[in-house]
């Protein structure tokens, strides 16, 4: 469940300790488009206070308004529906005439609520699962613990609901180093199950994250016994290939929906050679994600971890493939797009239209033996480069020079007597920003030539 339900359900056990009536609503049925899924939950209290969320505002209001008002599961359970008229969906602003169909129970501070609630929120700080009966027709309900997470299932016939609560996927990360810390704590948030494996104890004691499971075991034994099920994702974080490699071979053999591995093309390339030299087959090493994430630009620790965890909910999700056409067309934007940062004229460039095909294809020629830096600067150096040529051909090199200082954030000295940048302590400049200036410069200087 989603880490914004979780706090409802503590809502409702502060509410019931300090002695106030509630009321839980859940979604147990949509019909068209619902900005929330099946399984969300909303909390109202007797004064009026709401936690959660059933429609992102479209119904609360006036669910608020029934229940303070006893309209609505005054006393008992109840199933109430949304949308049935086209004059209620327009006046509750319903999107694309959708239906919403919610169960709203009335919760009272007795002991046995109290007990019923602590004992799911109980569950859910432990990472186990709970299912929860509701049955309307007989007005009662039921908590038990149960081994593994079931989709909400609503009995319509019989006005029985089976909502299991709890974590619904895993995430098996393979290392305990810095990305593996901003990758867990991330995940948390939505609602994984965290293990973390690594044979070096002494990096799995300091892992600060929790709540996690830690298993200081070789990854293909841990793989074995934690890991090996549709609903987890395995990312294999250690830079060891030592490590890495003794993981991957046995994740590959799973049915993991998600396998990944950090490090560079070229590493990744390296990877793939030696399973296959493993007797890995084929079709498995085709399922491993290498270089792990979406190509974002990633750099730092908690950016690769963005990039990881974009990449996996794209997977889940099966729109792996339209998420990193979005990134392509993102990134491809640098070089289609005018800047008005770069260039000076951005509505009518200085080169011919013509010409500028032939000049982009130049610029990549010129990133073809930077592999391994092609994923951050490709798209930017590509404009840069193309801006560069238009100023350098319009006004000189002196305004270029100033344009381009103006956009990496430093101010750079120009040699008398070249047409170029000079750059006196070229190591104080960022690497990103030595890949945008080299490869500017080599653009300029072949356009100038």
């Amino acid at each position: 469940m989603q880490a914004a339900d979780k706090e409802v359900l503590q809502q409702i056990s502060a509410w019931l300790d300090a002695g106030k009536s509630c009321w839980l609503a859940t979604v147990v049925k949509t019909w068209g488009s619902s900005p929330r899924p099946i399984g969300s939950l909303l909390a109202c209290s007797a004064d009026g206070e709401l936690v959660g969320s059933l429609s992102g505002g479209c119904v609360e209001d006036d669910l608020l308004e029934k229940l303070t008002q006893g309209e609505l599961a005054a006393t008992q359970a109840q199933f109430f529906q949304y949308g049935i008229t086209a004059e209620e969906t327009e006046k509750l602003g319903l999107p694309c005439g959708g239906h919403l169909y919610i169960v709203v129970e009335p919760q009272q501070p007795d002991a046995a609520t109290c007990a019923h609630f602590e004992q799911l929120n109980e569950a859910l700080a432990n990472r186990t699962w709970a299912r929860r009966t509701v049955n309307l027709r007989e007005q009662w309900t039921h908590v038990a613990s149960v081994d593994e997470f079931a989709p909400l299932r609503w009995h319509g016939d019989s006005q029985v609901l089976d909502h299991t609560y709890g974590p619904r996927h895993q995430l098996f990360i393979i290392g305990a180093g810095m990305v593996s810390h901003y990758l867990a704590e991330m995940a948390l948030m939505l609602d994984y199950e965290i293990t973390v494996c690594d044979p070096r104890t002494d990096l799995l004691e300091a892992f600060p994250v929790e709540p996690v499971r830690k298993v200081a075991d070789m990854p293909d034994d841990a793989v074995r016994e934690y890991a090996k099920d549709a609903s987890t994702a395995i990312v294999a974080l250690t830079h060891d290939p030592r490590i890495d490699d003794m993981g991957l071979m046995e994740a590959l053999t799973t049915d993991a929906f998600y396998i990944g591995a950090m490090g560079s093309s070229r590493t990744s390339a390296n990877r793939r050679e030696r399973l296959v030299a493993l007797d890995i087959d084929t079709a498995n090493i085709e399922k491993l994600h290498a270089p792990i994430g979406l190509p974002i630009g990633s750099k730092t620790p908690a950016e690769i971890a963005i990039a990881i965890l974009a990449e996996i909910t794209a997977v889940r999700q099966q729109l792996n493939v339209t998420a990193e056409a979005a990134v392509v067309q993102i990134s491809a934007g640098w070089a289609t797009q005018p800047r008005t940062d770069l260039c000076l004229n951005p509505v009518q460039p200085a080169l011919p239209q013509q010409a500028q095909p032939r000049i982009r294809s130049r610029l990549i020629s010129l990133t073809a033996n930077r592999p391994s830096q092609v994923p951050y600067c490709w798209a930017r150096a590509l404009d840069a480069g193309l801006a560069a040529i238009n100023v350098l051909r319009r006004s000189g090199p002196a305004v270029w020079l100033s344009k381009l200082s103006r956009a990496i954030g430093r101010s750079l000295p120009m040699s008398a007597s070249l047409s170029v940048p000079r750059i006196p302590n070229y190591a104080s400049v960022s690497r990103h920003q030595q890949n945008w200036l080299s490869l500017t410069k080599r653009a300029s200087a072949w356009a100038t030539a």
